[in-house]
């Protein structure tokens, strides 16, 4: 072998170790801007997810308020509608009364006002005691 052949072999030798270096190089250099890539994505994802965090967070606050309030309403509407039905009682009651009083007036029996105006026995005597007092005044 001669000293060219040497040169040329030493020189082919120097290029493939160029030309594979340079290759790992390239792969090396692209893989780590495909790190520096998914290191964004994933800090981005964080970012995303922090904000539906606090998203959620805030939902859950006012669905829970809004349940609060939600519960208030319906307790105040069971106390009016308690209030109405009484008052609807009353009302029923009231008729009931000034029926059978009209009722003792006209001369119709207890027993009979008893039945005819739903009140007890004790009630219309009350009534019967309080139409003969109206009566004699």
């Amino acid at each position: 072998m001669n000293a060219l052949t040497v040169v040329f072999d030493l020189s082919l030798a120097l290029l493939a170790t160029v030309v594979i270096g340079g290759g790992a190089f390239a792969a090396v250099h692209r893989h780590l801007q495909g790190v520096a890539a998914l290191r964004q994505a994933v800090t981005a994802q964080a970012e995303q997810l922090a904000a539906v965090q606090r998203d959620l967070t805030a939902l859950l606050t006012c669905a829970r308020r809004l349940g609060e309030r939600v519960g208030q309403g319906e307790r105040s509407q069971r106390a009016l509608q308690k209030q109405c039905d009484q008052m609807l009682a009353n009302d029923d009651n009231q008729v009931a009364v000034q029926h059978a009083i009209k009722l003792l007036t006209r001369g119709i029996d207890l027993k009979n006002v008893t039945s005819i105006c739903d009140l007890s026995e004790g009630e219309v005597e009350i009534l019967q005691n309080l139409a003969r007092h109206q009566n004699a005044a």
